[in-house]
């Protein structure tokens, strides 16, 4: 059993907790004396439906003439800003609409159509869709329809990543944005309630109370490493994690979708979503290790980063927050974004504003209808069906996805599936034999270094002196020696269930730290993935 299935399902879990996240973002932590505004940001999560509307615009503060011709393009469109209009029918079913206010900043972008730019975005019942105005027909990214994509996988995707599954997603994301909200208690020392604004919204006149939060760079670094850590000892934020795994992987099962041979036990599926909830727990404390050891001055001398922010709530009577207005302050310097800007400088003001109306009215999102659609998985599974979806600004976008999934594949060097139970390893679907075996030391199963370390493509180093190995590519870079519990990667300290040892002449190594070389790894009981 491996961890594909999981994967299927990841763009809905993601955006059920892209679509809380919005919401939360930006709360920037409350004083006791601002509990007003903590309890703004819990009456916005009970919003049922609404439309909003915003403007987004990014400043370059240096000089054009520094920049490469395409950063002016690029620019020209951003400082002019973008509108985005928002409708909510309800927290599954949506439709926004993000239109550039300079048309002719986009023709020099590569906008070559004669309708002016517009993008519509879609979301209803687990279906996404996008379009343009210059495409005739828009193409959906539909769960259910996953198995157009690998027709040979023959079972019904739709009984997994149904109704269901989403409001699970999302009732899941929203328990765990009510918590953190809850929760929150990061100080922050300047929070300044402004007094009284009256507001002239599309649904009438409304007072509202000011509230203003500023923040710089040593305190944005601080909520940053506090949000981090928080998130990696969350329970709401584990349940949600673990029901996104766990979920489709128990519907599979009662659907009778997988052959009865790969069918995981319960102990299966709870094991699999234990094992990938820690490995993201991992990345998150390997990022509040990172961040508890850098400082703003060492970033300002590193890389000549400094940020500042500035928040605006506007807060009625009922305790909504009715308008936000945000303002970032973004400089860096540094000889990579040279090649990027077309100079090593980078000072930019980022602006944004949005208010909220309608709230918890009847609002109708209507979704496109069927012969309006082309199914994005159907497109990748039959490249002649490319001609339906036109000559617009989708089939670029159709073409590019084509491509980055024919890099993927071709950068994929090995697949290799090792299954004790059956004493067994695949390579790419071919048998292969392992030097050493693959053997189990307690619950850890110890795989060879060496071998797995040459599938990974990286450079390899033994030092006898002092038993210790290192690995390195483009992506990782990792050390440890025979008889240390300890392992270094990129830097930061793990800890070993089980000690790297020398056996038959090899170095043998835990496998979850195998699969940090790889570009994907799952484990269930006794079989184990590496896609290196």
């Amino acid at each position: 059993m491996s961890g594909s299935p999981r994967k299927k399902g990841l763009w809905v879990q993601f955006l059920a907790l892209l679509m809380v996240l919005v919401t939360v973002l930006p709360l920037a932590g409350c004083l006791d004396n601002h509990a007003d505004l903590k309890k703004g940001f819990m009456q916005n999560m009970e919003v049922k439906s609404c439309r909003s509307s915003g403007t987004f615009s990014v400043v370059n503060n240096i000089s054009t003439e520094q920049l490469n011709p395409q950063a002016q393009k690029l620019f020209s469109v951003l400082e002019k800003g973008l509108a985005l209009e928002t409708a909510m029918q309800s927290a599954t079913s949506m439709k926004m609409v993000l239109v550039p206010a300079d048309a002719e900043a986009c023709n020099l972008l590569g906008w070559d159509y004669p309708q002016a730019p517009a993008f519509d975005f879609y979301v209803d019942e687990g279906k996404i869709a996008l379009q343009t105005s210059a495409d005739a027909r828009c193409l959906v990214i539909d769960p259910a329809e996953t198995g157009l994509a690998a027709p040979e996988a023959d079972f019904d995707f739709s009984a997994v990543f149904g109704t269901d599954y989403l409001q699970g997603q999302t009732d899941k994301a929203y328990a765990f944005a009510k918590a953190l909200i809850k929760d929150f208690d990061f100080p922050l020392s300047r929070v300044e309630s402004l007094g009284t604004e009256t507001l002239q919204l599309p649904d009438g006149t409304v007072t509202t109370r000011k509230i203003k939060v500023n923040l710089d760079f040593e305190e944005i670094l601080a909520l940053i490493t506090y949000t981090a850590e928080y998130l990696s000892e969350s329970e709401a934020f584990k349940d949600y994690v673990l029901f996104s795994v766990r979920e489709p992987l128990e519907k599979m099962v009662a659907e009778g979708a997988l052959p009865p041979e790969e069918m995981p036990s319960p102990e299966e599926i709870e094991k699999l979503a234990e094992t990938n909830y820690q490995q993201l727990q991992s990345s998150l404390s390997e990022a509040v290790a990172y961040l508890r050891g850098v400082s703003p001055a060492l970033l300002k001398k590193q890389f000549g980063l400094d940020l500042s922010a500035t928040e605006e709530y506007y807060l009625d009577q009922a305790g909504f927050i009715r308008k936000t207005i945000s303002t970032y302050q973004l400089k860096a310097e540094h000889e990579m974004l040279k090649s990027i800007l077309g100079t090593p400088q980078l000072d930019l003001t980022v602006n944004s504003e949005q208010i909220l109306w309608d709230i918890n009215k009847p609002v109708e999102v209507v979704f496109p209808a069927a012969d309006e659609q082309v199914s994005l998985f159907a497109l990748m599974a039959d490249p002649d069906l490319r001609a339906e979806i036109g000559e617009g600004p989708l089939s670029l976008f159709v073409n590019l996805l084509a491509s980055l999934n024919a890099a993927a594949v071709s950068a994929a060097r090995a697949n290799l599936v090792i299954d004790l139970e059956n004493n067994l390893c695949l390579l790419n679907g071919e048998a292969v034999d392992l030097a050493p075996a693959p053997y189990k030391e307690g619950e850890t199963l110890m795989v060879p270094f060496r071998a797995l370390a040459e599938l990974a493509g990286g450079e390899i180093q033994w030092m006898p002196e002092n038993k210790q190995a290192c690995y390195q590519d483009e992506r990782v870079e990792m050390k440890f020696a025979s008889g240390s519990k300890k392992a270094y990667v990129n830097g930061v300290e793990k800890e070993l269930t089980v000690a790297a040892v020398v056996r038959d002449g090899r170095l043998m190594i835990p496998a979850w730290l195998a699969g940090e070389m790889g570009q994907y790894f799952a484990t269930v009981e006794n079989s184990i993935v590496f896609v290196f």
